[in-house]
């Protein structure tokens, strides 16, 4: 069972973008999801969007999410967040270019 996504107040982004920088640069190269790195890749992207957020690149942002909705949909948590993200910056006419 998938472990649930933790929240805090306190986010190092930093060091988020950092880690997950290697595992999304893989996975846009692949053209299969591999069964070892499906939930990486799901939380990754999550991820990725949170730090985009972060930095204030929305559309970059939304991006991540939408792909962890639609192409690394893995991992339940993962996908139940971005969902959430998704939609919030959706309402805020955020878009993807």
């Amino acid at each position: 069972m998938p472990r649930p996504l933790r929240t805090s107040s306190k986010k190092d982004f930093a060091t988020a973008k950092q880690k997950i920088t290697p595992i999304i640069d893989e996975a846009l190269k692949v053209k299969d999801v591999p069964l070892t790195q499906r939930y990486a890749y799901s939380r990754a992207f999550y991820v990725s969007g949170q730090v985009k957020e972060s930095e204030g690149n929305l559309a970059g942002s939304l991006e991540d999410y939408l792909r962890t909705l639609t192409i690394f949909y893995h991992d339940p948590a993962a996908v139940a967040a971005a969902q959430e993200r998704a939609d919030a910056l959706r309402k805020q006419k955020i878009a993807v270019p």
